[in-house]
């Protein structure tokens, strides 16, 4: 019962945080993942954050920024010298172009609560800068926000981009014509579930 209470406590103190406004930082437990598909399949995969940060007020988010070590990219769905040569080949110029552009960057710049209250569970819709490749495109996504139980923020959604803005052009319908069963579709899709500690009121710390 005592666990269960300050449990609830700790719930209860986020929420007042988000709600007031505080600065969050990235925690442990963040996971990115990916997944792509292709004419009869497809693959999927997991790729880490480097940092991120995001400040909240009146229980909207405010403002951010997370940085993708884009070196981190593999599959997940293959395994052996498969799984070798396909996260070879997601890191190479085909692709990601690891070496040149080691990360990648999404940075807020705007949102709105669509759901919920401002002291608890709540829905944003998020427009930010997308930066891959060094190539920036504005992307709006959906976000929840809630307190969690281990005394942080939890932040989820999902984002789809089209690769071919930002200039991943391998097997890409947009580049080239007739590639039959060697298609690979455009969209790829990125689901989230970040975890973040305040750091402190907002105003009182350093950006990051």
């Amino acid at each position: 019962m005592r666990t269960a209470t300050m449990t609830t406590v700790a719930a209860a103190l986020l929420a007042a945080q988000a709600a007031l406004g505080a600065d969050w930082r990235l925690a442990d437990g963040s996971r990115l993942n990916w997944s792509a598909t292709k004419v009869g399949g497809g693959h999927e995969g997991t790729v880490d954050f480097s940092g991120g940060s995001v400040t909240t007020e009146g229980g909207n988010l405010t403002g951010g920024s997370f940085t993708i070590d884009m070196t981190t990219i593999g599959s997940t769905d293959v395994s052996g010298s498969s799984k070798k040569n396909l996260d070879d080949h997601l890191k190479s110029g085909d692709f990601f172009a690891v070496s040149e552009h080691p990360t990648a960057r999404f940075v807020v710049v705007g949102s709105k609560r669509t759901k919920g209250a401002a002291d608890g569970p709540s829905e944003h819709e998020v427009t930010g800068d997308l930066t891959i490749r060094g190539r920036t495109h504005r992307e709006t996504l959906t976000v929840s926000l809630a307190p969690a139980g281990d005394g942080t923020l939890a932040a989820k959604g999902s984002l789809a981009f089209d690769r071919a803005r930002y200039d991943v052009r391998y097997n890409s319908g947009s580049f080239f014509k007739d590639l039959g069963d060697k298609l690979i579709h455009d969209e790829v899709r990125l689901e989230f579930d970040v975890r973040a500690r305040a750091a402190s009121p907002a105003g009182g710390g350093n950006g990051g």
